[in-house]
């Protein structure tokens, strides 16, 4: 729920309608105030954008982009005492909102990626969520997939813009989540100026290549979820994500497991 009056749910669950807490709630209000963070064998990661909460915006959105605020990454060991170990890491100017994956890579580093908007996206953006003057033709502007390359020895950082696809809502297969992944899913966002279409994207990070398949125009692909391909029944299951209990069901067994729709909801893209 973004920018809107609460939804009263029964609890079969069925929709009841608009809340707003017996006329107490008299503006719309965010259920999203949040930023995400990734996870590896060893550390958990947080990102501090540039954008931050403000409690004077009055539009239902309520943040800002603040220059004085530093952007920086958090790497805290995992486990009991990780955070009185933290340690921070400058980076750009910037914010982002979902995480696509962390993972050590081969030198002892972390590596990080997710769609990152700057200065002008964010102001954009936020103009087209409250409807004021100058907006992007989309609700989603200049976010293009960044990668964040930690060295923990230097105490650096090497930062790059992976794509020009303006994307959003990252996935990968949660079976390697926390370690080196190959594929990566997020949804496709024509740009500002409304150039280009809403699909879902496919990224092959060992040869760099990217698949895309359109959903038609007026139509936006919710957030994408993995789904993988039937193995045999002989195939060993999945390595268990670094240092997670395994679900008794996958997102994806949950999904097989709902009523079918009337109506396509899931695309292919193949290998």
């Amino acid at each position: 729920m973004r920018s809107n009056l609460p939804f009263e749910l029964t609890d079969e669950p069925a929709t009841v309608g608009a809340y707003d807490f017996d006329g107490k709630l008299t503006n719309v209000m965010t259920a999203h105030p949040k930023h995400d963070f990734a996870i590896t064998e060893r550390y958990v990661v947080f990102v501090e954008g540039t954008v931050t909460f403000d409690r004077t915006e009055t539009s239902g959105i309520p943040y800002a982009w603040k220059d004085e605020q530093p952007a920086r990454i958090g790497v805290m060991p995992r486990g009991r005492g990780g955070a009185a170990s933290i340690r921070w890491f400058d980076v750009e100017p910037g914010s982002m909102l979902h995480a696509a994956n962390a993972y050590e890579d081969a030198q002892g580093g972390i590596v990080l990626e997710g769609p990152t908007v700057d200065r002008e996206g964010f102001r954009t953006s936020w103009n087209w969520w409250v409807g004021s003057p100058d907006r992007g033709a989309v609700p989603n502007s200049r976010s293009y997939n960044r990668q964040w390359v930690i060295d923990l020895a230097s105490g650096t950082v090497r930062e790059r813009i992976v794509d020009d696809l303006v994307v959003e809502f990252p996935t990968i297969n949660e079976d390697v989540m926390g370690r080196e992944h190959r594929f990566q899913y997020a949804i496709s966002f024509p740009d500002e100026r409304g150039v280009g279409n809403f699909g879902v994207v496919k990224y092959d990070r060992t040869t760099g290549g990217r698949q895309v398949r359109h959903v038609g125009d007026g139509q936006l692909p919710g957030e994408a979820v993995f789904v993988p391909a039937v193995r045999p029944r002989s195939s060993a299951r999945p390595a268990k994500r670094p240092g997670l209990p395994r679900r008794p069901t996958s997102r994806a067994e949950r999904a097989r497991a709902r009523p079918r729709c009337q109506t396509p909801a899931a695309v292919r893209l193949e290998d």
